[in-house]
C-alpha cells in the first residue's frame, strides 16, 4: 500500500484495496512482477538510488490495466547496473 496511500486513494477499487490491507488480506489477482526465490530484491534500495518507479514499471498511473513492460531478466537488470555504477557482485541479487 506503500504508493495507494497517495496514488489514487480516492476512487473506490483502491479504498476497497486499502480496506482488505487493513483487514489482512491478500488481494485475488496475478502477479504483474514475479521473481525467481533465488533473486533478492528490495524497492527500498532502488528508490534510495534515486530510480523514478517507472524506469522499471512503465506509466502505471496511465494504464486502465497495469502490465509488464521490463523484462525483469538478469541482463536487463545488469545493463542498468552497469550504467548507474551499481554493483554488479553475485551477493548483491541472489540469495
Amino acid at each position: 500500500m506503500g504508493c495507494h496511500r497517495y496514488v489514487a486513494s480516492d476512487t473506490k477499487p483502491i479504498q476497497a484495496l486499502a480496506q482488505m490491507f487493513q483487514d489482512g488480506q491478500a488481494p485475488s489477482w496475478p502477479r504483474v512482477y514475479d521473481l525467481p526465490d533465488h533473486v533478492y530484491f528490495s524497492h527500498r534500495m532502488h528508490i534510495r538510488a534515486g530510480l523514478d518507479c517507472a524506469k522499471c514499471h512503465g506509466n502505471v498511473a496511465a494504464m486502465s490495466k497495469v502490465a509488464r513492460v521490463s523484462p525483469m531478466k538478469m541482463g536487463w537488470c545488469m545493463t542498468c547496473h552497469k550504467e548507474r555504477g551499481a554493483s554488479t557482485e553475485c551477493v548483491t541479487c541472489h540469495k
